[in-house]
């Protein structure tokens, strides 16, 4: 099955493909909100350059993978990564998407940053050792596993903290 990368300027197209980018989210991420084009979309509009490109791999059940990238320095590309997410918009399977795309971007790219890459929702964490990879942590994120409802979670909290935070929404 030929695997093909199309590569298209992101401000004039994101939204063309915004189904796809949101189908592929919901695929591969569960959906993730900083994920989804109600999100990018707008980042894209308000702070992607005109060098900003969408590309998109395909094969012939669709569309497969959606990064959107950006112009680094001189030879590398890296993911599109304004300061106002947390993640950066790269919608891939694994790595092993990757080589293919080296082939559709111009010649003179000799490597990829892709940055921002939340280990739970990013093709970094299924690589399979096809490219040379170098893993540099950014940021800490933090995650609460519930169990239960929030009533549960609540109670659990130290009284002091609970006193301190009713007091502070009843100050509003």
């Amino acid at each position: 099955c030929a695997v093909t990368w199309q590569l298209v300027a992101a401000q004039q197209k994101f939204q063309d493909h915004a189904g796809h980018w949101d189908d592929l989210n919901r695929k591969l991420f569960d959906g993730h909100p900083l994920l989804d084009s109600l999100f990018v979309g707008p980042l894209v509009k308000y702070f992607a350059s005109n060098g900003v490109l969408l590309a998109i791999r395909s094969d012939a059940s669709g569309a497969t993978g959606m990064l959107l990238l950006a112009p680094a320095r001189p030879g590398i590309m890296m993911s599109f990564f304004p300061s106002q997410t947390p993640i950066g918009p790269v919608l891939l399977a694994s790595l092993d998407d990757t080589p293919s795309l080296f082939r559709a971007l111009p010649r003179t790219i000799m490597a990829l940053d892709l940055y921002g890459q939340d280990p739970d929702y990013c093709a970094a964490a299924a690589k399979h050792g096809v490219l040379a990879t170098e893993d540099m942590h950014h940021a800490l994120t933090l995650n609460i596993a519930m169990q239960g409802d929030f009533s549960s979670y609540w109670s659990a909290r130290p009284r002091k903290l609970r006193q301190q935070v009713t007091g502070a929404i009843n100050r509003v």
